[in-house]
């Protein structure tokens, strides 16, 4: 038994946008429309607006979002603040690693130093 062909209607083409503007998969998009994911992605191909209209879904769904958040961080939420300069400013964590022992290890170091002496072997006569 053949399966039914199925059409692209425009309602079709605006329902996808609003459906990827929501952050649906392809496959969640294919279901809702009433069509495998094969068949989906045929018809993305056959039809170029049907393409279109999901990378404009998309692109308006991630602006929208993008709007808030930055509403949200210019209004004082710090969580936001944070997560926006992590994605947008590249912003990153680092632990500082601090060695409480840095001062006896500098005057360990120069003991050495004064210890060794000069290129013959002799100990340098410098004491201070």
């Amino acid at each position: 038994m053949t399966r039914p062909y199925i059409e692209i209607t425009e309602e079709m083409i605006k329902r996808a946008e609003q459906y990827a503007s929501r952050g649906l998969t392809y496959e969640q998009i294919a279901n809702c429309l009433g069509m495998s994911h094969e068949t989906f992605i045929h018809k993305r191909r056959d039809y170029p607006e049907l393409s279109d209209a999901i990378k404009k879904g998309r692109s308006r769904g991630i602006g929208d979002i993008a709007n808030v958040l930055y509403g949200s961080a210019k209004a004082g939420n710090t969580t936001a603040q944070i997560f926006y300069l992590k994605c947008i400013g590249k912003w990153r964590e680092v632990d500082i690693v601090t060695n409480d022992h840095d001062d006896e290890l500098q005057k360990a170091k120069e003991e050495v130093k004064k210890l060794k002496g000069d290129k013959n072997g002799k100990p340098s006569r410098n004491k201070n």
